[in-house]
C-alpha cells in the first residue's frame, strides 16, 4: 500500500487526527512550500516573501521537528488503523 491508500473516508472516520496532528501536517505543508520557494530561485537569492524566510530560525526548527514527529505517530496510527478494520 502507498501512504495516499491510508487517507480515505473511511480511515480518517475510524482514526480522527487531533487537532495537534492536523497542525503539525499544516506546519509541514507550510515548510515544504517555503523549502521549494528557495529551491526554485536556486542558485541565486529568492525574491523578497512576507511568508517566507531565507534561514530557518531555532524555535522554527523546534517546531517543525516536532510536527515530524507528531505527523510520523499519526501516519503509524492510520496504519494501525486500517490493520485492525
Amino acid at each position: 500500500m502507498s501512504l495516499k491508500d491510508y487517507f480515505t473516508v473511511e480511515t480518517y472516520e475510524a482514526c480522527k487526527p487531533s487537532r495537534a496532528e492536523i497542525v503539525a501536517i499544516k506546519n509541514l505543508v507550510l515548510l515544504t512550500r517555503e523549502r521549494l520557494w528557495l529551491a526554485e530561485s536556486f542558485p541565486r537569492k529568492p525574491d523578497v516573501s512576507i511568508e517566507f524566510d531565507e534561514e530557518i530560525r531555532d524555535d522554527t526548527k523546534e517546531v517543525a521537528n516536532e510536527s515530524i514527529n507528531l505527523a510520523n505517530a499519526y501516519i503509524a496510527r492510520l496504519i494501525d488503523c486500517t490493520r485492525n478494520r
